[in-house]
C-alpha cells in the first residue's frame, strides 16, 4: 500500500496541487496502520481471539474515527 501511494504521486495519478504535508501524514498513515495490523496479527501466538478482537478493533477505529481537523 505504501509503494502504491508513492507511485501514485510519482506517476502523476494524485492531484499535483496536494500539499506536500498531506503526501507526509498519508504515508505515516499507512506505515502506522500495517505495523498495528502486523502487531495483530501476530498476537495469534498468544490467542486467537485476542488477535482476532485487535484486528476488528483497528477496522472499526479507522471506519469509526472522527475527522480531526485543525483550525486555523
Amino acid at each position: 500500500m505504501y509503494w502504491s501511494w508513492v507511485r501514485a504521486r510519482g506517476t502523476g495519478l494524485v492531484n499535483p496541487d496536494l500539499s506536500p504535508e498531506i503526501f507526509q501524514a498519508m504515508k505515516r498513515r499507512i506505515v502506522a496502520s500495517q505495523s498495528l495490523h502486523a502487531l495483530a496479527a501476530a498476537l495469534c501466538m498468544i490467542d486467537t481471539r485476542l488477535s482476532i478482537a485487535a484486528i476488528v478493533l483497528l477496522r472499526l477505529n479507522y471506519a469509526l474515527a472522527p475527522r480531526i481537523t485543525s483550525k486555523g
